[in-house]
C-alpha cells in the first residue's frame, strides 16, 4: 500500500544513518506488546470481564500492584481472544516522551497504521527527516519539565478525545495540536503515554503528567538511569544496600517511581520483560527492562467523590 511504501522509506532513511542496535528494536516491541495488552483489557472491560484489582497474564489472573511478569509474548494477557493482535490503532493517540530518533514511534507506525503518534524530544539538533515520510507521526520539540508542556499535553489529549470525524490535516512542529486523521465515529478514542528509558527524574515527570491528566488512559514507562540521591540526600545505591534490596538500586528506583502513581484513578503493575534487550554501555550487567504499567480504572470503579467536578467530565469518565 501507499502507506506501507512510505513507512518502508522512512525505515530505510533512519537505519541507513544510524543503524539501531537490536536493543532499540526489542524496546519498541516491548512497548507494542504492552499497548496490545491495553487494547485487550479495553475489550474485556467492554465485555464486563475486566477486574481492576487483577492483571491478566495468559489464561490466569494474578493480584496487581507490584508483581513482575513478562510483558511480551504469550504472557501478555490472552490478546488473541480479544482481537488485540489484529488491532490497527484506529482511534488511538500515542504520546512518546523523550523519543530521541523516534525509533519506537516508527515501529509503532508499522504495527498500528491507523493510530496517531506524537514523538516528543527537546533536542532540536537531531535530523528527523525520516519522520516526513510518515503521515501519522508528528515530531514535537518540547522540554517535558517546562510548565508549558503540561498545558500543551492537556490541550492535545482533550482535542483527540472530543474530536469527531474530520479530514486529515498536517501541521508543523511546535504549533497547536492538529485534529487526528479521520476514523469512524464508533471507534473508541483513547490516549496512551509512552516513555522508554527516561533519564533521572524525567520518569517522575511522566508519572505526574499521567496523574494530573485523566484523559490519558494508560502509561507505559520504563525508567532508565536514576538520580544519584533521593529527596533525603541519601545515595540510592547505599539505600538499596541498607534495605538489602534483592535486585539493585535500579529496581529500587523503579519501585520509587511506581508508588507515585495515584491509586485513586488508576491500577498499576510493575512488569519485567525478559525478552527486552538493554544496553547501558559495553559490558553492563544491569538490564533496564522493568516497565511501570498503569491504566485508568473503569468509570464505575473510579473513586471520585460525589459532587466531584470531574465526575461528569466526559474526558474523565468516558475513558473506558
Amino acid at each position: 500500500s501507499r502507506s506501507g511504501r512510505k513507512s518502508s522509506t522512512s525505515l530505510r532513511v533512519l537505519f541507513s544513518r544510524t543503524p539501531p542496535p537490536t536493543a532499540y528494536l526489542s524496546q519498541a516491541f516491548a512497548v507494542i506488546n504492552l499497548i496490545r495488552r491495553i487494547v485487550g483489557e479495553m475489550k474485556k472491560a467492554q465485555a464486563g470481564r475486566w477486574n481492576s484489582a487483577s492483571k491478566i497474564v495468559g489464561d490466569r489472573k494474578e493480584g496487581g500492584g507490584g508483581g513482575e511478569e513478562g510483558a511480551g509474548g504469550e504472557e501478555n494477557g490472552g490478546d488473541d481472544e480479544d482481537g488485540a493482535e489484529k488491532f490497527d490503532g484506529r482511534g488511538m493517540l500515542v504520546i512518546d516522551l523523550c523519543s530521541g530518533k523516534a525509533i519506537t514511534a516508527t515501529m509503532m507506525n508499522f504495527v498500528f497504521p491507523k493510530s496517531r503518534i506524537i514523538a516528543i524530544d527537546k533536542d532540536h539538533r537531531m535530523c528527523m527527516s525520516h519522520i516526513s515520510h510518515l503521515e501519522r507521526v508528528q515530531y514535537h520539540f518540547a522540554d517535558i519539565t517546562e510548565p508549558a508542556f503540561g498545558a500543551w499535553l492537556n490541550k492535545t489529549v482533550q482535542s483527540h478525545l472530543k474530536l469527531k470525524t474530520t479530514p486529515t490535516t498536517t501541521i508543523a512542529p511546535n504549533t497547536n495540536p492538529s485534529p487526528s486523521p479521520s476514523t469512524p465515529e464508533d471507534a473508541p478514542r483513547f490516549v496512551v503515554m509512552v516513555g522508554v528509558h527516561l533519564c533521572g527524574t524525567l520518569s517522575e515527570v511522566a508519572v505526574k503528567e499521567f496523574n494530573r491528566n485523566p484523559g490519558i488512559r494508560a502509561l507505559v514507562l520504563c525508567p532508565c538511569c536514576m538520580p544519584k540521591k533521593n529527596d533525603g540526600g541519601l545515595r540510592l545505591t547505599t539505600l538499596a544496600r541498607r534495605l538489602k534490596y534483592a535486585a539493585s538500586a535500579y529496581q529500587l528506583w523503579c519501585w520509587t517511581v511506581f508508588h507515585q502513581i495515584d491509586r485513586k484513578q488508576a491500577s498499576s503493575d510493575l512488569l519485567q520483560d525478559p525478552h527486552m534487550i538493554t544496553t547501558k554501555k559495553a559490558g553492563a550487567k544491569h538490564a533496564k527492562n522493568t516497565f511501570i504499567y498503569a491504566r485508568r480504572l473503569p468509570s464505575s470503579k473510579c473513586r471520585t467523590r460525589p459532587g466531584d467536578s470531574k465526575q461528569n467530565d466526559p474526558v474523565f469518565c468516558e475513558r473506558c
